[in-house]
């Protein structure tokens, strides 16, 4: 990368638009060259901000609205744009930092905007393209191939920063270091391995934390192995693994005792187990024992209530025989009722059936000559009945006339109502239509005057331009200004340095001349031939081309200013020009068009709104009139309609006998009640006729009944009668019916239901008699008290042997898995001791944390770097310093030793042949070693970055500590370095420099601004 271009405008200390031109100078290496504070190094920020968007110093990185020059006006917008070369390929990046800017109007006019406006970046590709924004930064990254930081190391020795990396110590190059060949991998391979021993160290304390807490649940009464624990755990006793042997022992023991026990406990279990069985066996014989004497005296009661029991069961005989001859004789009782009954009913039926038929036949004859009149009557009713019906529609249709007559009549007045409203609504419309046209033809102008305002618009817009590009004269002509001022100084300079030169050119002559005067000869001059003065020869003598050149130079100066003058002459025309243009104050004229547009507006609103009102109005109107043409013609229509019903309803009134409805009525009605009469008498005779006819039926129907049931009943009732007799006499009882009058049935079921159990309990009796038995068979009576006794003694003693049996199996078990957790975490915390060794080591050794070699694996690797860089640093040292001095680093062996110092600079002189510090160099020789250091970085950081090609060099201050042969010396080394592509600038107002360094660029500063010109060579 090279830069061909640089400009910078309202940037730092450059208020102006300045253009620096890098392709000028004619070496590759030039001097950058002006007072201190004058703004040299605002140059490189310039080159550094338009690649990286920040100043060029690490310290201080300036950036945003602080980059924005204080000796321009807010109106100016700062930007900076680079102009550089890489691999053939040109590259344009125009950067513009957060800046801020001034109110150009309204009541904020000519203040500073509250809130900076944002910066922006764009990159032109060498095929004029421009890349996305977004991607901008990164795209120039990807081109230059370095960080920000890196650049600064290859391309800026800044004053003072690499005296610092000469002398600070070996952590804070291996941060420099670090940044620059990306060895954070190696530090991060440190903490990683720290990590993991910290990590072991953390689950050793957890294992032995979990092992303390098994150690616990280890139950022991062994006051060692107690006191033991109690010594691990206060951390007096480290050896776990003896402890954890103890504790095996302990467990051996444990087995063994529990053993024991178990053999104790199922003896003292056998030998209760048989003496329960004696003892339920026992109980048994003892119950029966029991059963066999409650079971005698049970029998010996029931033998006392056996004669009782017998009274009963004849009770229940002879109550049962009587009410069986009850039950029969009911049944006989019943069957002679019922052969009374019928025979009763039979002679009643006989007697009344004759006269029911005579009466039969009587008003039947009655019957028929009632309904022979009755049907004569009714065919003149049901004539009269169809008159008056008619009569009735008739007289309906004329009321429907009537009504329709009436209906007609309304709605004619209706009608008549409705085309009195119609018109008057017409007349209303017509007068708002008119309103609404006069409104129209007042604003007929409408796109007069639209056309009018939209021509206002367009002169204030041009006005509003014009003001922009003066306010844009007014800045360039202020900028011209400050040139002009700045050619007229170096045109005043320029003459009086001609004048100078043309009068010691003249002198030189005089002098010359003068040389040549002879006393009494003629001067070629004055022609006088005394010669009482002549003049003095000069020492340095001034060629006519040196005044020529100086001539030529001021001519040049008096053409560039009298054009800028001309330029500034015309801007100002031309700003006149634009101001003669418009009259008036802008704000007035804008807020006056905005107020007569907001009336077209209004204006327009209204003009609209009356053209919908008419188009809407015309069409009511129109439904209007359609309306009263319709009015017209149904009135029309209603006239015709009622005379038709006036013709119609008299027709109907020719039509009827009755002259009224009422009369058709009356007469109905009269006529409708005599034949209720007549119905009536005749339904009467209808309905005797034919209650006497059921009677007659009902009767004859029950004689026939009676005369068969009969000789039924009498059967029925002698055959109850024999069954009776034949019982009593079979099973003869003097007084049956006592004790069908004492004894219920309910009283006979109570007695069976006693027997019944008596009988039971006897059988109950004699089974549980033999049971008893048959269970002691001759076996004499125990004594259960005393075997309880023995029994509860025998199970006091098996629960006791039980008991220490399980708390010793439980005890052997805890302890047994206690002890199984115990072994995996000590096989846990061996593995894991194991692990935490290796990484303890190994992190050691890579942190140079170990007694002697305190040197990380990070510093060994950039040591490699380090002896690169030191290598091409020296080629320069030695030349710089004749081959007095070189860098060397510190020995493995000891720069390991109390610290790490493996990145220590030390000095060897090939003068004394001995190494020293690198801080007891002088401040001259400091500067050459920086200076040689910084050069053989820049070298090594562009070899790494593979791909770069880095063609520029920036070297910032530093030369004033150096002596005439030190300063011949480093310029010599840069001048070399300079040959071919790589082009070098030295920052620096020492004025020594400019008598070695032809090509300047030479950097001045007043009060508006900094300003800069190339002297070439």
């Amino acid at each position: 990368m090279k830069p061909n271009t640089l400009t910078l405008c309202a940037f730092g200390s450059y208020a102006q638009t300045t253009t620096i031109d890098f392709d000028k100078p004619n070496q590759n290496l030039f001097l950058i060259t002006g007072n201190t504070g004058s703004g040299k190094t605002t140059i490189f920020d310039a080159l550094v901000f338009a690649l990286y968007g920040q100043a060029s110093s690490n310290n201080n990185k300036k950036m945003g609205a602080i980059l924005q020059s204080q000796f321009s006006s807010y109106d100016t917008t700062p930007y900076v744009e680079l102009t550089f070369t890489d691999h053939g390929q040109k590259y344009t990046i125009h950067r513009v930092p957060a800046h801020y800017q001034m109110y150009k109007r309204g009541p904020k006019k000519g203040q500073r905007k509250e809130k900076a406006e944002n910066g922006s970046v764009s990159l032109i590709m060498p095929d004029g393209r421009v890349y996305p924004p977004k991607e901008t930064n990164a795209k120039i990254e990807q081109i230059m191939g370095l960080s920000k930081e890196q650049f600064m190391q290859v391309a800026m020795i800044a004053q003072g920063e690499f005296m610092d990396v000469l002398r600070s110590h070996s952590d804070d190059k291996k941060a420099i270091f670090r940044k620059l060949f990306h060895t954070d991998l190696y530090q991060k391979i440190i903490d990683q391995a720290n990590e993991r021993k910290k990590q072991g160290e953390n689950d050793l304390h957890q294992f032995q934390l979990r092992l303390f807490s098994e150690f616990e649940h280890f139950e022991c009464d062994d006051p060692v192995l107690i006191a033991n624990r109690q010594m691990i755990i206060d951390g007096k006793n480290n050896d776990l693994e003896a402890y954890i042997q103890q504790l095996q022992a302990a467990l051996k023991s444990e087995k063994q005792e529990s053993d024991r026990w178990n053999e104790k406990n199922q003896q003292a279990q056998k030998e209760r187990d048989t003496y329960y069985t004696l003892f339920q066996q026992a109980i048994h014989l003892e119950e029966a024992y029991t059963s066999l004497s409650i079971a005698n005296k049970k029998k010996a009661e029931l033998e006392r209530q056996k004669p009782n029991i017998q009274k009963q069961e004849d009770w229940i005989q002879k109550t049962e025989q009587a009410w069986h001859l009850h039950q029969l004789y009911q049944q006989y009782t019943q069957a002679l009722n019922l052969y009374k009954e019928v025979e009763t009913h039979l002679l009643q039926v006989k007697e009344k059936e004759p006269k029911l038929h005579e009466r039969m036949i009587d008003l039947q004859t009655k019957e028929a000559q009632e309904k022979k009149q009755y049907e004569s009557w009714m065919k003149g009713y049901h004539a009269l009945e169809e008159q008056v019906q008619r009569a009735r529609k008739t007289f309906g249709e004329i009321d429907h006339c009537d009504t329709l007559l009436k209906q007609v009549n309304d709605d004619q007045k209706q009608n008549v109502s409705d085309l009195k409203t119609l018109e008057e609504k017409r007349i209303r419309l017509k007068k708002d239509q008119e309103r609404h046209q006069t409104i129209l033809d007042t604003l007929k102008d409408l796109d007069v005057r639209k056309l009018q305002l939209e021509n206002q618009k367009q002169e204030l817009d041009a006005w509003d331009k014009d003001l922009d590009q003066m306010d844009e004269l007014d800045a360039k002509i202020k900028m011209k200004q400050g040139d002009y001022t700045n050619i007229a100084f170096e045109h005043d300079q320029a003459l009086i340095s001609y004048h100078q030169v043309s009068n010691q050119f003249y002198d030189t002559q005089a002098g010359l001349l003068a040389a040549q005067l002879e006393p009494g000869k003629p001067c070629p001059v004055c022609g006088s031939c005394q010669h009482p003065h002549p003049a003095s020869q000069q020492e340095n003598t001034i060629t006519k081309e040196e005044v020529n050149e100086q001539q030529a130079l001021v001519q040049s100066l008096d053409t560039e200013r009298e054009k800028m003058a001309y330029d500034i002459d015309a801007m100002t025309k031309k700003r006149q020009e634009l101001s003669n243009q418009h009259e008036g104050d802008f704000t007035t004229a804008y807020q006056m068009y905005q107020d007569q547009w907001n009336q077209w507006q209004n204006d327009q609103k209204r003009f609209q709104k009356s053209t919908i009102e008419i188009e809407k109005m015309t069409s009511q109107i129109q439904d209007m009139e359609t309306k009263i043409l319709a009015c017209q013609t149904r009135q029309q229509d209603l006239s015709l309609q009622k005379e038709k019903w006036q013709v119609q309803k008299e027709t109907l009134k020719k039509a009827t006998p009755f002259e009224s409805l009422f009369q058709a009525e009356q007469q109905w009605q009269d006529k409708h009640g005599e034949m209720k009469n007549k119905k009536q008498a005749y339904e009467t005779i209808h309905d005797d006729l034919e209650k006497v006819s059921n009677e007659w039926h009902r009767l004859a129907t029950l004689k026939s009944k009676y005369e068969q049931e009969l000789p039924q009943r009498k059967q029925w009732m002698e055959s109850t009668q024999a069954t009776f007799l034949k019982q009593q006499k079979e099973q003869p009882i003097d007084d049956w019916q006592t004790y069908v009058t004492q004894y219920t049935k309910e009283d006979v079921e109570t007695w069976k239901r006693s027997v019944d159990t008596f009988k039971r309990s006897i059988i109950a009796i004699h089974t549980q008699i033999q049971d008893a038995q048959q269970l002691i068979k001759n076996r004499p009576r125990p004594d259960i008290k005393k075997m309880e006794e023995t029994l509860r003694s025998i199970e006091e003693t098996a629960k006791e042997t039980s008991e220490h049996a399980v708390r010793s199996l439980s005890q052997f078990d805890n302890n047994q898995k206690t002890m199984q957790k115990i072994k995996a975490q000590w096989q846990q915390h061996q593995n894991t001791l194991h692990m935490y060794g290796m990484y303890d080591r190994l992190y050691r050794q890579l942190s140079g944390n170990i007694p002697g070699s305190r040197m990380d694996i990070e510093t060994y690797v950039q040591r490699t770097y380090l002896a690169r860089i030191l290598d091409a640093a020296n080629a320069r040292f030695l030349e710089m310093s004749s081959g007095m001095f070189e860098l060397r680093m510190k020995d493995v062996e000891t720069a390991g030793e109390g610290k790490n110092r493996g990145l220590d600079f030390m000095v060897y002189s090939h003068v004394t042949g001995q190494t020293r510090e690198v801080r007891t160099l002088s401040g001259g020789e400091s500067f050459m070693a920086a200076l040689s250091l910084a050069l053989g970085m820049a070298d090594e950081i562009q070899a790494h970055a593979s791909g770069i090609q880095l063609d520029i060099l920036f070297i910032d201050e530093g030369f004033g500590t150096l002596d005439d042969h030190a300063r011949k010396q480093a310029i010599r080394v840069l001048q070399r370095m300079s040959t071919g592509t790589k082009m070098i600038g030295l920052i620096s107002h020492v004025d020594e420099l400019k008598q070695s360094i032809e090509d300047q660029l030479i950097v001045t500063k007043d009060d508006k601004g900094s300003h800069i010109r190339w002297q070439i060579s």
